[in-house]
């Protein structure tokens, strides 16, 4: 009679061929497990780059160096700080606030863009069905989101001057186009009106840039004048 395996007991023979062995539950080289080499010892760290252990000089250095980029980074961030109050303080001064700058940046995003025109539209109708007067400004607001695309680009181009950017309009604008041509005259009508003021003394905060090329035009128109007579 064949010998089997005794009553009540489960799994396969002990020796037999299938049997596996039991899956460890910590990863070997982990700080504390038990692994090829002993025991981690007290204090143990391991380099996370090349798996290899550290020495307590290693360490140290290695502390010492994040320490290091760490201090870096606040200093930094003082800085930033310092600079963002003195931003704020010019703000205030010129009568603008904050959330002024924050509405700005969600206007330069899509997404930020979309939270600003429900916002305003959610406070519009309200006012308008409680009978408030700002309410009376709700259906202005929602021609203004219908604004022609050469009075955007007008608009555009005239922004473009007044930041002191390049003459170029962008490039969803294609050339000859009536949107192109109303970008380069909000540009323009922008710098001449600059030259203006340069040439009347009235702004003291052009740019250096702006004076220059608000100059060299009004040098231009000058000199063609000349000429005509």
């Amino acid at each position: 009679m064949a010998k089997g395996r005794p009553a009540g007991a489960k799994g396969r023979p002990a020796g037999s061929k299938d049997s596996k062995p039991r899956k460890r539950k910590t990863d070997p080289g982990a700080p504390g497990a038990e692994g090829e080499g002993g025991d981690a010892g007290i204090g143990h760290n391991s380099n996370g780059r090349t798996g290899s252990r550290l020495t307590p000089d290693e360490e140290r250095e290695l502390f010492l160096h994040h320490r290091r980029n760490w201090t870096i980074y606040q200093n930094k961030l003082a800085v930033a700080e310092e600079y963002g109050t003195k931003i704020k303080a010019d703000l205030k001064q010129d009568g603008f606030k904050v959330l002024h700058m924050k509405i700005a940046d969600d206007l330069g995003t899509p997404k930020g863009e979309q939270r600003v025109v429900a916002d305003v539209t959610d406070r519009l109708k309200v006012a308008r069905w409680t009978g408030h007067a700002m309410g009376k400004n709700a259906d202005l607001f929602e021609f203004a989101k219908r604004t022609p695309v050469t009075d955007r680009a007008y608009d555009e181009g005239k922004m473009a001057s007044m930041q002191n950017q390049p003459r170029q309009p962008p490039e969803q604008y294609a050339p000859a186009t009536d949107a192109y041509n109303t970008w380069m005259q909000g540009y323009n009508d922008h710098q001449e009106e600059l030259a203006s003021r340069v040439g009347r003394g009235e702004d003291s905060n052009v740019t250096p840039l702006q004076r220059v090329i608000a100059e060299g035009d009004a040098l231009i128109r000058e000199h063609s004048a000349a000429k005509a007579k």
